[in-house]
């Protein structure tokens, strides 16, 4: 009866997190032919390089908080009231330091990404409040809470595109009533999450010299990682823009946006897949052991199912799309097998992220993302936006492949038996 209830449960969490994900990821994407329709290449390439600049200086503001505050959920012996108290506080030096040199360095990231300076200004205070949003979600998803979790995120995303429909169609305000509506959402919603931290004492939590060193050896080795992974996911656009034009990258964007489509599905998985798999590791039971393995096996063969499916899909999702944008369809399918080989990464790097070494996570990343920006510059001027393309995919299935070995040396799996 246990085994059967525990099992019902890692699958309603997968279907909840994976119906969320399709709602909230599915009306962006819905959305793209109304965006292509009001906004150029050039805007969408604006707009891809704002996204990237988000994600990158959330990895810097908050040094992967919310990871932590997944590890430490687990650990009896740890108050995690105060440990996530400390943690901000951390975080709150490092926004100070990323504000000063986005101040200083402006000019130099206007010129490289093609955004205004005056947006870049912004960028931070994006950062540190959406790092406190990713808290309140993460404590959600290890309380088993998926509908709080579906109900905030589907919130944010109403809110983002409505505003986004308003300015885009009603005010003509092009990639910047875009950028306004993801700006302005993230600060509504970050308001509701500090309320609720707070409800529930966080901000009771007493400062900790011990939980400080912790977060910091936990997160700051993380920072290399998580830079480098958005790297790998990003880097490509910033190269087309910089190697091709700001509309070529803008066309790349939308093939990008399609082709992450098994991104949301495999991070569905993994949102309910890591709170799950954490408590099963803790139980160090090896019949538990070779149930984990079969489903990473299962789940292997379900994202090849997948990218066949999207490939199948793509000429009639570019039927809705302005014809404008119809020559970076090739892209698609080699974006979405490239986010296949991501899943199954994940799959792998959880079990180093259980051991917390993170070190060598970073390792991994690091020499992949530079393997990464290497092969795309060498591959553009044969292959166009292409390029990138193949560039990303083969450098996410050696991460896969390499994180497989080296986490099986650190957390033995019985992947062979």
């Amino acid at each position: 009866m246990h085994k059967f209830s525990t099992r019902n449960k890692l699958a309603f969490s997968i279907g909840a997190y994976t119906a969320v994900n399709v709602i909230n990821k599915g009306i962006p994407f819905l959305l793209i032919p109304i965006l292509t329709h009001y906004l150029s290449p050039a805007d969408m390439g604006v707009l891809t390089n704002i996204e990237s600049l988000f994600v990158i200086v959330i990895a810097l503001v908050g040094m992967n908080i919310s990871t932590a505050v997944t590890r430490q959920y687990v650990k009896k012996e740890v108050s995690l009231n105060s440990y996530i108290f400390t943690a901000f506080r951390v975080m709150l030096v490092s926004f100070a330091i990323l504000t000063l040199l986005f101040s200083v360095f402006a000019n130099y990231i206007s010129e490289f990404t093609a955004i205004p300076i005056n947006i870049i200004y912004f960028i931070s205070v994006y950062a540190l409040l959406d790092n406190v949003v990713e808290v309140l979600l993460a404590l959600w998803r290890m309380k088993d809470k998926p509908f709080y979790y579906g109900l905030f995120r589907i919130l944010r995303t109403i809110i983002e595109l409505s505003i986004s429909l308003v300015l885009v169609i009603g005010y003509k305000y092009d990639w910047f009533g875009r950028f306004l509506g993801i700006y302005i959402s993230g600060i509504i919603l970050s308001i509701i999450a500090i309320s609720i931290l707070a409800k529930n004492g966080i901000f009771n939590g007493k400062f900790s010299a011990k939980y400080r060193r912790h977060f910091l050896h936990f997160g700051v080795p993380l920072i290399p990682h998580t830079i480098s992974g958005v790297l790998i996911l990003y880097s490509d656009k910033l190269i087309i823009t910089k190697m091709i034009g700001i509309e070529e990258n803008g066309l790349y964007s939308v093939a990008f946006t399609i082709g992450m489509a098994i991104s949301l599905l495999q991070n569905s998985f993994n949102q309910a897949w890591v709170p799950w798999l954490f408590k099963k590791l803790a139980l160090n039971n090896k019949t538990e052991d070779k149930k984990l393995v079969r489903i990473t096996y299962l789940y292997v063969l379900v994202m090849f199912g997948f990218v066949l499916l999207l490939w199948l899909l793509t000429p009639i999702i570019y039927m809705f799309i302005d014809e404008d944008f119809a020559s970076g369809m090739e892209v698609v399918v080699i974006i979405g097998l490239g986010f296949a080989f991501n899943g199954m990464y994940k799959m792998m790097v959880n079990y180093l992220f259980y051991a917390e070494k993170t070190n060598i996570i970073s390792i991994i990343t690091i020499c992949l993302a530079a393997f990464n920006i290497a092969l795309s510059i060498y591959l553009i001027p044969n292959y166009g936006i292409l390029g990138p393309a193949y560039a990303s995919a083969f450098t996410f299935f050696l991460q896969f492949i390499i994180t497989w070995y080296i986490s099986n040396k650190y957390h033995p799996m019985p992947w062979f038996k």
